[in-house]
């Protein structure tokens, strides 16, 4: 991580973005600070700047900030029965077919 991608991200979370980078806190050490960029952040603008390592731990913030926002716009919870194959089936079709037929229906 670099200070430019450190700006980057502070500047999305401003935007009302909820950011997550894969690496330690740079400013764990500060209590307040962390605060500012998680509590306080979301409280002003809606977005936030997390410092999440593990994997798993992404995901599961990733689907809890989701399932909260859907909440807030009164969205039905996440129902996983409902969604998710039935999108993939048109390229699953599409990757089945020989590359020169993919490639005619991508470039013409």
């Amino acid at each position: 991580m670099s200070e430019k991608a450190l700006a980057i991200a502070t500047y999305c979370a401003a935007s009302g973005a909820y950011v997550m980078m894969g690496v330690r806190n740079p400013v764990e050490f500060s209590d307040l600070v962390t605060d500012i960029m998680t509590v306080e952040w979301e409280q002003r603008f809606g977005g936030k700047l997390e410092f999440v390592t593990e994997a798993t731990e992404i995901v599961s913030k990733t689907l809890e900030h989701i399932d909260k926002k859907r909440a807030a716009l009164k969205l039905p919870a996440y129902d996983p029965t409902r969604h998710g194959a039935s999108g993939d089936q048109p390229i699953e079709g599409f990757l089945t077919e020989p590359v020169d037929q993919q490639m005619a229906e991508l470039y013409g």
